[in-house]
């Protein structure tokens, strides 16, 4: 390629879809169920903070949730407006685009409860025995690393983002 100024380059990049890979009207519609799912856990988590998983839980699993008497009836109230308005506004912005997306046409309320149903139902079922809120997590088994690797590797402090520090 010419280069006409010094210290400069240019690099053509094309793409082609993947064999398999969904249409890309099928991409927008999941893209806009991510933005859906986002709104509502990002209106949840600015009224609660580090309790929003609690309410996630309780709404999900109502009088079920194990931690159901951790979380004040008002702080739900607020969770679950929030959440529907979230709602109401992802069916205004996704009704202006064009291809929409079928969901619109259902109640913010069936929205947040399938929302609710599909990813927060059975995520404290799943807790190892004897947790409980503020307890840390045991990550070390969710991404092992080849033996190989892992014989070149420390932990890492526990100030660091990362699991293991490797040489």
């Amino acid at each position: 390629f010419e280069q006409p100024f010094e210290d400069t380059a240019a690099l053509n990049l094309w793409s082609r879809d993947r064999a398999g890979a969904p249409s890309s009207h099928m991409r927008d519609m999941i893209v806009r169920e991510h933005i859906l799912a986002d709104q509502l856990e990002e209106s949840v988590a600015q009224r609660s903070g580090k309790g929003a998983g609690l309410v996630f839980d309780t709404l999900a699993n109502g009088g079920n949730s194990a931690y159901h008497a951790a979380v004040d009836d008002d702080k739900l109230k607020k969770a679950e407006n929030a959440m529907l308005h979230a709602a109401n506004v992802w069916q205004n912005e996704i009704s202006e685009l064009p291809g929409r997306h079928p969901n619109i046409r259902q109640s913010a309320a069936k929205l947040v409860e399938e929302y609710l149903g599909r990813t927060h139902h059975s995520v404290m079922q799943d807790i190892p025995e004897g947790w409980h809120p503020g307890d840390s997590w045991d990550l070390s088994e969710i991404a092992r690393l080849p033996r190989e690797l892992r014989s070149r590797c420390k932990p890492a402090p526990e100030s660091s983002p990362f699991m293991s520090i490797c040489g």
